[in-house]
């Protein structure tokens, strides 16, 4: 299974370290895939104008479109996987359609490092021609991204779901594997990576799309007749939708960018299309009292994405309090306190009441592990920033959207 690690800014409460344990537990529940993800996580006011519950920032890894396919060829494991592998154009290029025009020969594609970590490209690998690629290898203990947590909400810490969510709070564990979700590669290049240039030759290209854009297609892309295959389209605005056989089967709508005026719905392209009820984690939104899980939907994108996924818990379900438990003992394990203190001086509403020896403790752990230097720096480089903003579910209910 994933195996997540976690280092945290001092700000990061102990309830809100407990909950992206938790979340970190439910999707090692599915992913099945022997790699590490290391995250970062801080907390900040005001993030987005107060608009963002919470921000992801993955690091990425370019690839050539090319050198992708091998590695992916390679891990075909699922039915979806094949049928993924059978849509996508083969070779070393990739043609898609941008507002309607089919850009040829495009070669430069990113991946999240977690995703490319899934798909081995921290190992060498045999190429089709009998050469061996081993250039530009994943660091298997590199960090793969950030999360930022807005402390302006009240949040609801009940992991275990006991309890009915109190009026006026916003669920803390659905905003975590909200935000995982996007460092495990569920970006569209439409939110700010991807780029749009003519060359000197008049030619037009397309680079540092994702791999969660090869799957976004349009009506229009689909019935497109492309000797190099089906063509995704990577156009703001548009009815885009997840397919994974080249466009002909929609398994669910995208949201389409945040840029209304050309044609987006007013929701980054990295989320499923907003709706009444959520189609999954990967939804742009979060209300009020709303508890979203991960859905069959979301799997299936990771699963298409590089990861093994485990369907049966789907059914077998999960069991909260014991996933709890595990997540206390794996912070206090971090903290250096006895595995159990925390199970122990678990409060109501997942609050956590300690004596003052126990504290000091956890404090002078936060104190040592400081080191703002590197966190500022992906800032300051300009990664783009995916978030899950806060949405009134009554005000949706009287906007009729569905």
């Amino acid at each position: 299974m994933v195996n997540f690690n976690f280092s945290y800014d001092t700000n990061v409460s102990l309830e809100q370290r407990i909950g992206f344990e938790m979340a970190a537990a439910i999707w090692s529940s599915f992913l099945t895939d022997d790699i590490d993800v290391n995250l970062h996580i801080g907390a900040t006011t005001g993030l987005d104008n107060g608009n963002a519950v919470g921000g992801a920032i993955p690091i990425f890894h370019e690839q050539t479109y090319g050198v992708f396919n091998e590695y992916y060829n390679n891990d075909v494991s699922s039915a979806a996987d094949q049928q993924a592998e059978g849509s996508l154009q083969s070779g070393n290029t990739v043609d898609l359609s941008v507002n309607g025009e089919l850009v040829n020969g495009n070669t430069k594609i990113l991946l999240t490092s977690a995703q490319a970590k899934a798909l081995e490209m921290d190992e060498a690998i045999t190429l089709d021609n009998g050469s061996t690629w081993d250039r530009d290898l994943l660091n298997p203990n590199a960090l793969d991204g950030y999360i930022v947590v807005n402390t302006s909400f009240d949040w609801n810490y009940d992991f275990a779901r006991a309890d009915e969510a109190s009026e006026g709070t916003l669920d803390f564990l659905s905003m975590a594997l909200h935000e995982i979700g996007h460092n495990l590669g569920f970006v569209s290049g439409l939110d700010g990576t991807i780029d749009f240039e003519t060359l000197h030759s008049g030619r037009n290209q397309v680079s540092d799309f994702t791999a969660l854009d090869l799957f976004r297609h349009t009506v229009d892309t689909a019935e497109l007749e492309n000797p190099d295959g089906s063509v995704s389209n990577v156009s703001i605005g548009g009815n885009a939708y997840f397919s994974i056989d080249g466009g002909a089967t929609n398994l669910g709508d995208f949201s389409t960018g945040q840029n209304t005026e050309g044609g987006g719905d007013g929701y980054q392209a990295s989320h499923w299309k907003r709706l009444q009820d959520a189609m999954g984690i990967m939804d742009p939104t979060l209300a009020y009292k709303e508890r979203l899980n991960l859905s069959e939907l979301d799997l299936q994108a990771m699963d298409v994405l590089g990861y093994d996924i485990n369907y049966d818990v789907l059914d077998t379900g999960l069991d909260m309090s014991a996933l709890l438990l595990q997540a206390e003992h794996a912070v206090a394990t971090d903290l250096g306190l006895d595995s159990s203190l925390l199970t122990a001086n678990r409060g109501d509403g997942n609050l956590y009441t300690m004596g003052y020896s126990q504290w000091w403790q956890i404090f002078e752990k936060q104190i040592l592990e400081m080191g703002y230097s590197q966190w500022w720096q992906v800032f300051e480089m300009g990664y783009s920033l995916w978030w899950q903003t806060l949405e009134d579910k009554d005000a949706m209910i009287e906007k009729g959207d569905r």
